[in-house]
């Protein structure tokens, strides 16, 4: 196999994950424990969904491609879940919809190819978390003080996401698909590819005088257009300007 596509990118990701990016790029974490990140003043705040912390003070760490995590606060890179075969998706994803299928692949459409339904629900809730500091300060006489400070902080974070994950299938004949999603052929084409096309290149016009529906997988799908009537060899000629076409397949009538 030849090298992964890029994943395509689905309306509402971006800002996700640049907020994402915001949250954990930098952030040093000295005295942080592990799950948290160093948010500045605010202090210790957990690793947002998408990214884990494995030890105290390590901060927070994108989950790699072609994974993805919804957990907060999450400590190894186990929450990190694989999209599954023939998907990917960018490091640092929090959804299942965060994965594409890969150029030839495509998930489950009911409505063209009868597969199985694929939905995706998130939760956006206010959480309660606790935020703590310790910090040494000189005291008298060359002593130092340690204070352990804590307060609460609401965040809103994404804490459930219940989805049945599409498992990305090899796009049919008559179809194809360069960003994930399998597209049929356009009416009056067809195409011979059994399964897998990476390119509408693989939609050859039916013949003049022919036409075909959308998504057509071979070329006797092309039959006479309107007009038009088979003769004996099967082609399609042009009816008489008195005459015209009917039937299936379409002849000429006087």
């Amino acid at each position: 196999p030849g090298a992964r596509p890029e994943p395509t990118m689905r309306p509402g990701w971006f800002v996700a994950l640049v907020v994402l990016s915001s949250l954990i790029g930098g952030a040093d974490a000295e005295g942080c424990l592990a799950g948290q990140y160093d948010a500045g003043s605010t202090g210790c705040i957990a690793c947002q969904p998408g990214t884990y912390g494995q030890a105290e003070g390590s901060g927070c760490s994108p989950c790699p491609e072609n994974t993805f995590s919804s957990s907060l606060g999450a400590t190894s890179n186990a929450t990190c879940r694989s999209c599954g075969s023939d998907s990917t998706s960018p490091e640092g994803s929090i959804l299942p919809a965060n994965c594409s299928c890969d150029a030839g692949y495509g998930p489950p459409d009911p409505g063209a190819f009868g597969g199985s339904s694929v939905g995706v629900t998130t939760t956006v809730v206010t959480r309660t978390v606790t935020v703590s500091r310790t910090t040494t300060t000189d005291g008298e006489e060359g002593g130092a003080t340690t204070t352990t400070s804590s307060e609460t902080t609401t965040v809103e974070i994404i804490t459930e996401v219940l989805a049945s994950v599409g498992v990305c299938g090899l796009c049919p004949g008559g179809t194809y698909s360069d960003a994930g999603t399998c597209v049929q052929c356009r009416a009056n084409t067809y195409s011979t590819a059994e399964s897998g096309a990476t390119s509408s290149e693989t939609c050859s016009a039916c013949p003049t005088g022919k036409q075909s529906p959308s998504g057509s997988n071979a070329l006797a799908k092309c039959s006479c257009a309107a007009g038009y009537g088979a003769d004996v060899n099967g082609a399609c000629v042009t009816c008489s300007p008195t005459g015209y076409s009917a039937g299936t397949p379409r002849t000429c009538h006087a």
